[in-house]
C-alpha cells in the first residue's frame, strides 16, 4: 500500500496516510484488542525531503494585486476582490507565521506595531511577539474590523472554516495572478525564514520568528541561503 501511494502521489502524501493507518492498527491492538500483533511493527518509511520552493517578491506582489481586483471569467462571470487573501499573504510573507496561526489571528493580538502569537502547532511553546513591516501595518490599519478575527472570508463574513476552504480561494487568486510555478501558501513561511537567513539573521533571531526551539535544525529545514547570504 505504501509503495503504491508513494508511486501514485508523493512521499509526503504516502507518509501522512500511513501514519493514520498505523494509528488505526494501534487502536485495534490496544483499545479494541481485536488483533494480537501490530502489522506495522518496525515498518519504516522514506523520509520525504522538505520543500525548498521560495516565492520571489514579484510573485508575492502579483498575488496581492490580483486579490484586490475584480476578475472576469471567460464565461463572463465576475469574481469579487479577495482582500483577505492579500492580507494573509502579506502577513505570511513578512512574519513566517503558519497558515493555521494566521487564520486564527484576532485583532486583540495586534498592538504596538506587532503581533503577539502562541503558535498552535507546538514547537518552542513560548509566546512570540513579531514586529510588522510598515506595509503590513498599513494593510492591517486599512482593513475594516467586521469580526474579532483579522482574516475573514468575504463570502460568509466569518473566519475561514479551515485550511481547505482558505486554500481553495488562495489557489484561485494565485491563478488570477498568473503564477505558473506550483507554489503553496506554506512556501511563504519558507520564503520568510529564507529571507531572514539571507539578510544575515542569527539562529536565535530566526527561531524568534519561527517559534522553533533554539537547537532545532530549522536552518536545514526552512532556510535555503541564496546569493545574498554568500556575499
Amino acid at each position: 500500500l505504501y509503495n503504491e501511494l508513494r508511486d501514485e502521489g508523493s512521499p509526503h502524501k504516502a507518509q501522512k496516510i500511513m501514519k493514520w493507518v498505523r494509528r488505526l492498527f494501534s487502536y485495534a491492538l490496544k483499545e479494541l484488542e481485536i488483533i494480537e500483533t501490530h502489522p506495522m511493527y518496525n515498518f519504516k518509511m522514506e523520509q520525504p525531503k522538505g520543500r525548498d520552493a521560495v516565492w520571489s517578491e514579484w510573485e508575492v506582489d502579483r498575488v496581492i494585486e490580483a486579490a484586490m481586483k475584480i476578475h472576469k471569467s471567460p464565461q463572463g462571470n465576475l469574481s469579487p476582490p479577495r482582500p483577505s487573501i492579500a492580507l494573509a499573504t502579506q502577513i505570511a510573507y513578512t512574519t513566517s507565521l503558519p497558515q493555521q496561526d494566521i487564520l486564527a489571528l484576532t485583532w486583540g493580538q495586534y498592538s504596538d506595531g506587532g503581533l503577539t502569537v502562541t503558535q498552535k502547532k507546538k514547537r518552542g511553546g513560548q509566546e512570540l511577539w513579531i514586529p510588522l513591516s510598515q506595509e503590513t501595518r498599513q494593510m492591517l490599519d486599512n482593513t475594516k474590523r467586521t469580526s474579532i478575527n483579522i482574516i475573514v472570508n468575504e463570502q460568509t463574513g466569518q473566519p475561514y472554516t479551515g485550511k481547505d476552504a482558505f486554500g481553495k480561494v488562495f489557489r484561485k487568486v494565485r491563478k488570477w495572478a498568473g503564477i505558473e510555478r506550483p507554489l503553496t501558501f506554506h512556501d511563504l513561511r519558507t520564503t520568510a525564514l529564507t529571507n531572514l537567513g539571507n539578510k544575515g539573521a542569527t539562529m536565535a533571531e530566526i527561531v524568534s520568528f519561527s517559534g522553533h526551539k533554539l537547537n532545532s535544525p530549522v536552518l536545514e529545514t526552512y532556510v535555503k541561503p541564496g546569493r545574498e547570504a554568500a556575499q
